[in-house]
C-alpha cells in the first residue's frame, strides 16, 4: 500500500473520530447528564412505564405524566394527545376535552409517522432537538409508543361502542386511516366537535390575518408594466416596457406611495427631432420614466382583495441619447431629457395571499405634454398598466 494513500487515510479516520464520538454521545453520556436527561426522559421512559400504568388502570398517575411531558420543552404533541385520546376513552369519558386546537394536525402527524414506521423504504427516524449542537435519537422508543397506542387502539375498537368521534381518533390511532384531514372533509358533518374547534381557529385566522394587514404600517414593492402613449406619441417613440420601486405609507383605507418607473426597449417606431443651442437634431434613442407622489382611496375591503381609486402628480420624461453609456458625449445636447408634468387617475386592485404579502394591478391614464419646442410634435397622453408584487 502506497505511504500516502496510508497517510491520507490516517488522517480521515483521525478527523471523523471526533464526530463519531459525538454521535455516540447522542444516546449515552450526553442524556445521562443533569442538562439534557430532563429534555428526554419522558419519551425515554414512555415504553415502559404506559403500559403498566394501563394494565393497572391508574388514570392520575398517566394524566399527571402526560401533563408534564406536555409541559416539558420536547414534547412530542402528537403522541400525548393520542395517548390522552385513548386513556379518556378508556376510562368511558367521551373524547378529550377541550379538543386541541391543532387536532387534524397533531393526528396528520401521528398518521404519518405510524405510516413510516411500517414502511423499511421510509427509513424513519425521530429526533429530539438538545440543543443546537446534539440530537437524541428516540427512534426506537418512538416506535414502542407508536406500537403501544396502535395496539391499544385497536383493541377498544373491537371492545368497546365508540361515538363517531371517539370511532375517528381511534380509526387514525390504529393505523385504518392514513389521511385523517382528508378524510375529515369528506365527512366533517359527523364530528361536531371537531367541526366546532375547526369554525373557531378559522374565525380566529381570519381575525389574525385582516388585523395584521389593516393595522397602519409601511409598504413597499416593485413593479412590472407597460407604458402604452396615445396620439402622436404612440406613432413616434412607441410603447416600452418598465419596471419600477415603490414605497409608502397606508392604513386601512388609505395609502400614500412615492413611485419610480423606468421604461426601455429602443429604438423608437419613428426619428423624432429636437432643438439643443438653436440647432436640429434627430435620434431613434428612448429610455425614459417617471417619478411621482401617488394617493390611493379603497372603496372596497375583503379579507384577500381589495380595490380603490388612485390619483397622482410626478415628472414624466425620456432621454433622447444614452445618457448612461454615451459612446461620444456631446455637450449640445444637453439637457438630454424631454421632460412633462404627470397628473394621472386610475384603479387599483390587491390581492392578499397571506397577512401581509400581495399581487397587485395597477391601471392609470397619465395626462402628459412633453416640451419639445422646435422639434417634433409628441402631442399625447398614456396609459400604463403596472403589476406590483410586496409587502406591507
Amino acid at each position: 500500500m502506497p505511504y500516502s494513500f496510508l497517510h491520507k487515510t490516517t488522517l480521515l479516520w483521525l478527523t471523523l473520530l471526533p464526530v463519531l464520538y459525538s454521535c455516540a454521545q447522542k444516546n449515552t453520556d450526553l442524556t445521562r447528564s443533569g442538562t439534557y436527561y430532563p429534555k428526554i426522559r419522558f419519551i425515554a421512559h414512555a415504553p415502559s412505564l404506559l403500559p403498566e400504568l394501563l394494565a393497572a388502570s391508574q388514570w392520575g398517575p398517566m394524566s399527571n405524566f402526560l401533563e408534564n411531558w406536555k409541559n416539558s420543552t420536547t414534547a412530542s404533541n402528537e403522541l400525548i394527545f393520542g395517548i390522552e385520546a385513548l386513556m379518556t376513552i378508556e376510562s368511558r369519558n367521551s373524547i378529550p376535552s377541550p379538543l386541541p386546537c391543532d387536532i387534524l394536525f397533531y393526528l396528520d402527524d401521528y398518521a404519518r409517522e405510524l405510516k413510516k414506521m411500517d414502511d423499511p423504504s421510509a427509513h424513519f427516524n425521530y429526533l429530539i432537538r438538545l440543543d443546537i449542537r446534539y440530537n437524541y435519537d428516540a427512534t426506537a422508543d418512538a416506535i414502542k409508543v407508536l406500537q403501544f397506542t396502535r395496539s391499544w387502539a385497536r383493541r377498544l375498537l373491537a371492545t368497546r361502542k365508540l361515538d363517531d368521534s371517539q370511532w375517528l381518533l381511534c380509526q387514525v390511532l390504529a393505523g385504518k386511516i392514513d389521511n385523517p384531514v382528508a378524510w375529515y372533509e369528506q365527512h366533517k358533518e359527523s364530528y361536531p366537535a371537531i367541526a366546532r374547534i375547526q369554525n373557531n381557529v378559522g374565525a380566529y385566522n381570519n381575525w389574525y390575518f385582516t388585523e395584521k394587514r389593516d393595522r397602519p404600517s409601511g409598504t413597499a414593492s416593485v413593479l412590472a408594466g407597460w407604458w402604452i402613449p396615445t396620439g402622436r406619441l404612440s406613432k413616434i417613440l412607441g410603447s416600452h416596457p418598465s419596471v419600477g420601486v415603490q414605497l409608502g405609507l397606508r392604513s386601512k383605507w388609505n395609502e400614500y406611495d412615492l413611485t419610480w418607473t423606468f421604461r426601455f426597449l429602443h429604438p423608437t417606431p419613428q426619428e423624432y427631432s429636437f432643438v439643443r443651442n438653436d440647432s436640429m437634431f434627430t435620434s431613434t434613442y428612448y429610455d425614459g420614466g417617471y417619478v411621482g407622489f401617488e394617493y390611493t382611496r379603497y372603496l372596497l375591503h375583503e379579507k384577500h382583495f381589495e380595490f380603490g381609486l388612485t390619483t397622482g402628480i410626478g415628472y414624466d420624461y425620456f432621454s433622447v441619447i444614452d445618457g448612461f453609456h454615451p459612446s461620444d458625449p456631446d455637450f449640445s445636447m444637453l439637457p438630454i431629457n424631454v421632460g412633462s408634468f404627470n397628473f394621472n387617475n386610475g384603479l387599483r386592485f390587491k390581492y392578499f395571499f397571506h397577512g401581509r404579502g400581495f399581487l397587485g394591478l395597477t391601471a392609470r391614464y397619465n395626462l402628459i405634454h412633453y416640451a419639445n419646442d422646435g422639434g417634433t410634435d409628441l402631442s399625447g397622453n398614456a396609459f400604463t398598466l403596472d403589476l406590483s408584487y410586496g409587502s406591507r
